[in-house]
């Protein structure tokens, strides 16, 4: 009986699982210890400075917008628009919506109006 690739994968897979470790658990944890003392006595310094010098150009960065940027007014103290004032009185049914400050969307949800023949 022939054996399907996934169950051939699977047995190498729970072969090479139960395999000891090269390296005990003990001496990767102290490997791995090792390597991060050593990266950090380098490297700390230079990512100190470099931490410093991007808080420093983010503040710089900010100041400089809120001094020379324009400011507009803000949405709640601003005039209502104009075309929103004069829009002129709906029927019954029919509701206005403004797309943006140019364009009214006007939707009826009237039925609509019975011919003289209809019974209903």
């Amino acid at each position: 009986m022939s054996r399907s690739p996934l169950e051939e994968l699977e047995d190498r897979w729970k072969s090479w699982a139960e395999r000891p470790p090269r390296t005990s658990p003990e001496d990767a944890a102290r490997q791995v210890l090792a390597r991060l003392d050593d990266g950090e006595r380098r490297r700390a310094p230079r990512m100190w400075r470099g931490t410093w010098l991007a808080a420093a150009a983010a503040v710089l960065l900010a100041v400089a917008v809120g001094l020379f940027a324009p400011h507009l007014p803000s949405p709640q103290t601003s005039s209502p628009r104009t075309a929103e004032v004069a829009a002129p009185p709906l029927d019954d049914g029919v509701v206005l919506i403004w797309l943006d400050s140019e364009t009214p969307l006007y939707m009826s949800f009237a039925p609509p109006p019975a011919e003289e023949g209809d019974p209903s």
